[in-house]
């Protein structure tokens, strides 16, 4: 039987050393929750969508795959999705260290 896939965007998590990601660094690991929050006033991208980990803003999802994720967000249907780490590679530049993974909730 054919699943398809429940995820929407797989990418790194960007803005993590400028945030606060450095401060959870060591609490994150492959599978951690992580809370999403569009910023439609964002100056400096409309569609940006704020990364999140207990309270604490520790990055943004790229721009080139916020747009679907933002709308959703925006439209007050962020129960539907949810966001987890998916890889941490230590050894990585900070902007590549932390990967994550949005997909749809499945309510069946």
């Amino acid at each position: 039987m054919y699943t398809p896939s429940r995820n929407i965007v797989s990418c790194h998590l960007s803005g993590f050393a400028y945030y606060e990601g450095m401060e959870v660094f060591k609490e994150l690991e492959v599978g951690t929750p992580l809370e999403l929050a569009a910023e439609p006033d964002n100056p400096y991208d409309s569609a940006s969508v704020r990364v999140g980990y207990q309270g604490k803003k520790i990055g943004y999802i790229p721009q080139a795959h916020n747009d679907i994720i933002s709308q959703l967000l925006v439209f007050g249907h962020g129960d539907i999705v949810e966001a987890q780490v998916n890889r941490i590679t230590p050894d990585a530049a900070p902007e590549r260290q932390i990967g994550i993974v949005v997909r749809v909730k499945d309510a069946r």
